[in-house]
């Protein structure tokens, strides 16, 4: 007896000790019973190749209450020629030390930088402190110059500053200042860099 035969016949007898009928197997696997029969016969040469014949086998399997892995690896040995057409796919090998450090794998990290953070903080303290600077003696010097009452002025000045700031989408008005100084600076670094890679 063949080892196709066999493991054909050894898949019916679990079927038959299950009480399992073909019809059952045929309806929850939709493989037409002839496939079904020829398969326990030890013959699959009807059977498409393929990923179809292997995926059959384990849907075949399942309906049998049998581990579809361990009846899939059987039938690709026993029914090479359909499982594989085009012939066994290599194992793939390890990969070969180098003798260099290995790569530590690719992490993504959404977690802020405390750094980073602390960092924006000090730069947005420092903002703040210079538009409340900047309305302090704006309001000191229309004091001076004019009747006006300091806190009204300081009260005004801080408005602007910080309409100025929103307006410019930095949040406070040196900070938009900086831009626009950051904005007109770089054609004239990105002109020096060419000139000097020119050189």
């Amino acid at each position: 007896m063949t080892g196709a035969r066999a493991f054909g016949e050894s898949l019916k007898r679990h079927r038959e000790v299950r009480g399992i009928s073909l019809d059952v197997v045929a309806g929850q696997t939709k493989i037409g019973p002839a496939f079904l029969i020829a398969l326990e016969r030890g013959d699959c040469s009807k059977w498409p190749g393929g990923i179809y014949s292997r995926a059959w086998i384990r849907a075949y399997a399942s309906a049998i209450g049998l581990d579809p892995d361990e009846v899939g690896a059987r039938f690709n040995r026993s029914f090479a020629a359909n499982a594989f057409p085009d012939g066994e796919p290599e194992p793939i090998a390890p990969p070969k030390p180098t003798g260099l450090h290995p790569v530590a794998p690719l992490r993504l990290n959404l977690e802020p930088d405390p750094r980073e953070r602390m960092r924006l903080l000090q730069r947005r303290a420092l903002f703040l402190a210079a538009d409340l600077m900047v309305a302090v003696v704006s309001a000191v010097l229309a004091s001076m110059v004019a009747t006006v009452d300091f806190w009204q002025v300081l009260a005004g000045a801080v408005v602007v500053c910080h309409a100025a700031g929103l307006f410019g989408g930095r949040g406070s008005m040196t900070g938009w200042i900086e831009g626009r100084v950051r904005r007109h600076a770089r054609p004239h670094d990105e002109h020096v860099g060419a000139v000097a890679e020119a050189a």
